[in-house]
């Protein structure tokens, strides 16, 4: 007997119970069209970058491509947004759309990077090079887009989180079981792109075995 079987019953259950019809498709370019809406009637989603000559197929997942460049999750709903001013009504924004700018302009050069994120966004510069005509595929025919599993209508909020990091880390399982790596920029996942002057590369942990030898 497997004892992880019972984990495969309970997702089974659920997606019974809170079903996903189709994955949604959009260029990075255009995301606004899409993702302001999601964020606000399903309260999130997990999402994927990838670079494709089509438009992917609704029934299609992010990890089905080798050029899925990261898959994340987005949550929490919407907030007011204020930044018209003060004086005026805020807008209602999703933190899904949020996230999703915080995105676009880092792939599109327009964005001022932490040193943080260079590692990480440098990479993609390094392989696709910045600006929006990388994201259209103006040159090479290839247009970056995003696809959207939002979190399933009906779904208690209690629930959601769980849901959004149930299926990113799903994806992220797929992706890899199919290409044999992590995304390009999902560096947390892929110890080859691992830091090797890195604090944590360099230190030595206590071996275990002296503890279980006491």
């Amino acid at each position: 007997m497997n004892l992880l079987s019972s984990y495969l019953k309970l997702l089974s259950i659920e997606q019974e119970k809170y079903p996903v019809p189709k994955v949604y498709w959009i260029r990075m370019s255009k995301h606004y069209e899409i993702t302001n809406p999601i964020g606000h009637n399903h309260g999130g989603a997990v999402y994927g970058h990838v670079f494709s000559e089509l438009q992917p197929s609704e029934e299609q997942l992010p990890s089905d491509f080798s050029e899925c460049i990261y898959v994340g999750k987005s949550g929490r709903g919407s907030y007011p947004d204020r930044k018209g001013g003060p004086n005026k009504n805020p807008t209602i924004t999703s933190y899904l759309y949020k996230r999703t700018i915080h995105h676009r302009d880092r792939y599109a050069g327009t964005a001022t990077v932490s040193s943080d994120e260079k590692r990480k966004y440098g990479l993609y510069e390094d392989k696709y090079g910045l600006g929006l005509d990388v994201m259209n595929g103006t040159d090479t025919g290839k247009p970056l887009w995003i696809g959207l599993i939002p979190i399933p209508l009906g779904m208690p909020d209690s629930k959601k989180e769980n849901w959004l990091l149930t299926y990113e880390r799903l994806e992220l399982l797929k992706y890899r079981i199919s290409f044999g790596e992590s995304p390009l920029l999902n560096l947390d996942e892929d110890c080859s792109r691992k830091d090797l002057t890195s604090f944590s590369s360099t230190f030595s942990s206590v071996d275990i075995t002296n503890f279980t030898k006491q």
